[in-house]
C-alpha cells in the first residue's frame, strides 16, 4: 500500500484525489455484494438493507433512492405531447442486472478519469516533437463459452489483423518502389470480408442493433443473421447458424458464440434515473469523475447509441489513428500457461502465434525479398567473407559493387538470391542469412584462435625463452644436436589440446583442471624382448609394427600417453590412456649423446608403468621441461643420463631385458635416424649433428623478482604539518613512496598506510626515481590543487 501510495504522489495526485480512488474502488466492491429477493408479481427487494445503506454512505444520496433505482426503471412511452413515463417494476434477474451496470459505470468512469489523470501528469506543455504511443492489445480470444464481449474484442483483432497485412503491404511497396526493386502482387490471405461481415452494413452488429431498437429477441436475431448471410455469394461459410449458437470462421480459428443475452448487452442500461441518482450525490469524486456532464435529455429522445455502436465507433477512430503513424509492432508470447520458468509448450506458443496472425505477416515478407539491409552495414558486417575487400586500397568501386563482389564470391546469384537496389541490398530466402552468418561466424572463430594464439605467444615470449634457456642448460655440452632443434621457438602446446575438449576433460577428472605445459605427437617402440618358435614363425609371414603412434601431454601433476581411438559400436572418438604417471614417481630420463630424437623414460616401481622408448620431434624442450616440473614438485633434481647404451625391462610380470644402443652412422640421411632389432638388442643409427661444443646457447632471459619491482621514493628534507585532511604530515628523513606525480609541485604519496598530498619543495626523489628534479617548481596555493584534480579527472590536463 506504501508503493502504491507512492507512485500516486509521483504521478501528481492529491490526498483527496487518492481518496476518492480507493471511494470509488470501495464502492464497486460494496455493490457486488447487495444481494436481492424475489416478491411477487415479478418485484424485487434488497435482501439486506446494512449493505445497501454502506453502498449509500460512500455514494452520498438516500439509500431509499438507491433500492428505488435498483428495483424499479421509469420508462418512456411516446414521444413528444404523448410521452409518457411509466416505473415499471424490476424481478430479482433484472435488479442484479442493474446493481451490476451500476457497478460497471462507477468503474469505468473512475478508468476514464484515471488515465487522463496520468496523461495530463506525463504531458510535456507546447511539445511538438515526435510522439510515441503505446497500444495494447489483449489478443485473440476463444473460449468455452463466448458472447457479446469475446465478440466486440476478436472483432477488434480482425481490425487490426487487417490493417496489419495493409500497413505491411503498403510499407514493402513503398519500399520497393524507392529501390528501384521490381514489384509483384503478393497473394496473402484477406480478412477484410470477415471485418465486413461483422461491423459492416448490414453486418452482425448492425443486424444486432436493428433488432434492440425493435424489440426483437435473441433467437429473431439469430434468424436475421441466418438469412442475410448464410449462403450468400461471397460470404461462403464464413458464418453457420445453429440452434441458438453461431460460429464465425476468424483469421486465428472458429469461434462459436452463444446467442443468449447479446441483446441485453448491446443495450445502453444506464437509465436515466440511475443517472439523476449519480448526479444528485455531493461527494467530490462525482464530479470529478465526470458525472455530471452526462445530459439526460427530457421530452422527445433520439434512440441512444448501442453499445456495439459506440464500440464500431471507438474501433474506427483507432484505425484512423494507426493509419495516421508508423506502427511498430511487440509481440508478446507466453512459453507455457503454468507460469513456470524454462518451460515451452509448443501447443501453447502455436496458438498465440496462430492468433496473433505472425503467419500472414511472415508469408508476405518471404513472398519478396524478406530481408534487407543497407550497402553500409551490409560490407561493414560481411566485408571479411570477401578477399578482395579485406583492404580498401584493393578494391576500388562503389558501395553497390562492393556488395555484388561479397554476393559473388560466395556463390550467389543476382536476381535469385539478392538484389542490389539504390541503398539496400535484398536477399530473398532465410536459408541464405543463415548460411552467411554461418561463413562470418566461421570466419571470426578462426581469426579469434590466431588472435589468440599470436596473443599468448606475446604474452608467454619471455616464459618460453627462459624455458628455452633452461631445457638447453639440460642437454648442454652432452649431446650433439640438429641444427633446426637449436634455433626454433618454444611453445609447449603443438596441437592445440588447450582447446580439445576431450583432452580438456581428461586434464579435469580429478575436479581440478591441470596446467597443460607440453603436448606434442610421438612414436613408442614396441619392445618385445627374446620372441618364443611361434612368435619367430608369426614374424616370418606377417610384418609386425615397431612403434605405436601415441600423443605425449606433460602437465603440472602428470605424465600422460594417450590416443584417440573410434568405438565401433557408436563411432563415437574416445581417450584411451595408455598410461598417467604423477611427476615425482618418474625415475630418471635416458638419452644419447648423438642427434636423434628417442629417450628412455624410467618409471618408479610404484608407478606400475614398465619403462617406455620414445621418440619425439621435440624431445629437449620435453625434458628440459619434466626437469623444471619435477624440481618444483620434489625440490631434487631429475636424474637425466646421456650414454650410447642403455639395459631396460620391457615386461611388467618378470624380467625381461632389452639394450638399446645408439649408433653415430655418417651413411644416414642428415636430421635422421634408422630403427633395427636384432634379438634382445636395438640399434638406433643416428646421423652426425652439430658437436656440443659448437652449438651457440640461446640468450638467456632472467626472470623478474616481483617482489623487488622498482619503486620511486620521496625522502622529507624538512618537517612538515599537513594543513588539510588530504596532506601528509612528515618529519626530516621521513622515506615516503611516491604514487602519483602530479605536476604543479604536488606528489601523491603513501607513508605509514596513511596516502596524502606532499609539496615538491618539502622532498626529493631516491634512486630509481629518476634522480633530482631538474627545475624547481613552485609550490601553488592549497585551493588551486583541487582545481587542478578537477581538471585532470575531466581531461583537461594538469
Amino acid at each position: 500500500m506504501q508503493e502504491l501510495r507512492q507512485a500516486f504522489n509521483t504521478l501528481g495526485f492529491s490526498n483527496d484525489e487518492l481518496q476518492n480512488v480507493f471511494r470509488a474502488v470501495a464502492i464497486v466492491l460494496w455493490i457486488g455484494n447487495i444481494e436481492f429477493k424475489e416478491g411477487a408479481n415479478e418485484t424485487s427487494s434488497v435482501k439486506d438493507t446494512q449493505v445497501l445503506d454502506v453502498v449509500a454512505y460512500l455514494l452520498g444520496v438516500d439509500s431509499g433512492a438507491l433500492a428505488q433505482a435498483l428495483t424499479t426503471n421509469v420508462i418512456q412511452t411516446g414521444v413528444g405531447m404523448r410521452a409518457e413515463k411509466i416505473r415499471k417494476k424490476n424481478d430479482k434477474n433484472q435488479a442484479e442486472f442493474a446493481r451490476d451496470t451500476l457497478a460497471k459505470a462507477i468503474y469505468s468512469k473512475l478508468f476514464d478519469w484515471l488515465v487522463k489523470k496520468i496523461n495530463v501528469s506525463i504531458e510535456k506543455p507546447g511539445f511538438q516533437g515526435v510522439q510515441i504511443g503505446v497500444l495494447d492489445i489483449y489478443g485473440f480470444e476463444i473460449f468455452g463459452f463466448n458472447s457479446f464481449e469475446q465478440l466486440c474484442i476478436n472483432f477488434v483483432n480482425e481490425r487490426l489483423q487487417n490493417i496489419f497485412i495493409e500497413l505491411t503491404l503498403k510499407a514493402e511497396q513503398e519500399e520497393y518502389e524507392r529501390e528501384g526493386i521490381p514489384w509483384k502482387q503478393i497473394k496473402y490471405y484477406d480478412n477484410k470480408p470477415l471485418c465486413d461481415l461483422i461491423g459492416g452494413k448490414p453486418g452482425v452488429l448492425t443486424l444486432l442493433d436493428d433488432a434492440v431498437n425493435t424489440g426483437k429477441t435473441d433467437v429473431m436475431w439469430l434468424s436475421d443473421i441466418r438469412g442475410h448471410f448464410m449462403g450468400k455469394r461471397g460470404m461462403g461459410d464464413a458464418v453457420v447458424v445453429t440452434g441458438d449458437t453461431f460460429l464465425i470462421k476468424h483469421f486465428a480459428g472458429d469461434v462459436t458464440y452463444h446467442g443468449e443475452g447479446f441483446g441485453i448487452k448491446n443495450k445502453d442500461t444506464l437509465f436515466a434515473d440511475m443517472i439523476a441518482l449519480m448526479q444528485s450525490s455531493q461527494e467530490p469524486f462525482v464530479a470529478q469523475q465526470g458525472w455530471n456532464d452526462i445530459k439526460v435529455q427530457t421530452g422527445q429522445k433520439k434512440r441512444p447509441p448501442t453499445v456495439g455502436k459506440q464500440f464500431k465507433s471507438q474501433v474506427a477512430k483507432l484505425m484512423k489513428a494507426l493509419k495516421a503513424c508508423t506502427p511498430h509492432y511487440i509481440r508478446c508470447i507466453k512459453p507455457n500457461a503454468s507460469k513456470r520458468p524454462n518451460t515451452l509448450e509448443m501447443k501453447e506458443v502455436r496458438r498465440q502465434v496462430k492468433y496473433l496472425g505472425l503467419l500472414e505477416n511472415v508469408k508476405v515478407r518471404r513472398a519478396g525479398y524478406a530481408f534487407r539491409d543497407s550497402f553500409v552495414r551490409f560490407i561493414a558486417r560481411y566485408r571479411c567473407l570477401c578477399p578482395k575487400l579485406e583492404s580498401k586500397a584493393r578494391f576500388r568501386g562503389s558501395e553497390a559493387e562492393m556488395c555484388g563482389a561479397i554476393c559473388n564470391h560466395i556463390g550467389w546469384r543476382k536476381g535469385q538470391e539478392f538484389l542490389l537496389g539504390r541503398t539496400k541490398i535484398f536477399i530473398q530466402l532465410a536459408a541464405s542469412l543463415f548460411l552467411l552468418e554461418d561463413l562470418i561466424e566461421r570466419r571470426r572463430n578462426s581469426a579469434a584462435v590466431i588472435i589468440q594464439k599470436a596473443y599468448r605467444k606475446f604474452k608467454n615470449r619471455k616464459k618460453f625463452l627462459i624455458f628455452r634457456y633452461k631445457c638447453y642448460e639440460v642437454v648442454a655440452g652432452k649431446k650433439e644436436r640438429r641444427r633446426a632443434s637449436i634455433s626454433r621457438e618454444y611453445r609447449g602446446d603443438y596441437l592445440d589440446f588447450r582447446y580439445n575438449s576431450l583432452v580438456v576433460n581428461l586434464l579435469t577428472r580429478t575436479g581440478q583442471k591441470e596446467d597443460l605445459q607440453f603436448a606434442d605427437r610421438s612414436k613408442v617402440a614396441i619392445l618385445r624382448g627374446k620372441k618364443s618358435l611361434f612368435q619367430k614363425l608369426r614374424s616370418a609371414f606377417v610384418k609386425e609394427d615397431q612403434f605405436a603412434h601415441r600423443f605425449i601431454v606433460l602437465t603440472d601433476q602428470n605424465l600422460y600417453s594417450f590416443a584417440f581411438i573410434q568405438e565401433p559400436e557408436t563411432n563415437r572418438t574416445i581417450v584411451e590412456v595408455y598410461f598417467k604417471v604423477p611427476i615425482s614417481q618418474i625415475k630418471a630420463v635416458s638419452m644419447s649423446s648423438y642427434a636423434d630424437n628417442y629417450m628412455i623414460i624410467h618409471f618408479a616401481p610404484q608407478a606400475g608403468v614398465i619403462d617406455v622408448l620414445h621418440a619425439c620431434r621435440r624431445k629437449t624442450e620435453l625434458v628440459g621441461l619434466l626437469s623444471i616440473t619435477y624440481q618444483k614438485l620434489t625440490g631434487a633434481a631429475l636424474p637425466v643420463t646421456f650414454g650410447n647404451k642403455v639395459t631396460m625391462n620391457v615386461s611388467r610380470k618378470r624380467e625381461k631385458l632389452v639394450d638399446i644402443m645408439w649408433i653415430r652412422d655418417t651413411n644416414v640421411a642428415p636430421d635422421t635416424e634408422l630403427f633395427k632389432t636384432v634379438g634382445k638388442i636395438v640399434r638406433i643409427h643416428a646421423a652426425p649433428g652439430i658437436p656440443p661444443h659448437q652449438v651457440t646457447p640461446p640468450p638467456k632471459v632472467t626472470e623478474t623478482d616481483k617482489s623487488r619491482a622498482v619503486r620511486v621514493f620521496l625522502e622529507a628534507l624538512y618537517d612538515f604539518q599537513g594543513r588539510d585532511i588530504d596532506e601528509l604530515s612528515f618529519k626530516v628523513g621521513d622515506k615516503m613512496t611516491m604514487l602519483e606525480d602530479l605536476s604543479q609541485g604536488w606528489y601523491k604519496a603513501k607513508l605509514n598506510e596513511q596516502t596524502g598530498y606532499v609539496a615538491a619543495d618539502y622532498v626529493k626523489k631516491l634512486a630509481g626515481g629518476g634522480g633530482e628534479r631538474k627545475k624547481k617548481q613552485p609550490v601553488v596555493r592549497r585551493e588551486n590543487k583541487q582545481r587542478q584534480q578537477q581538471q585532470r579527472f575531466r581531461g583537461g590536463g594538469g
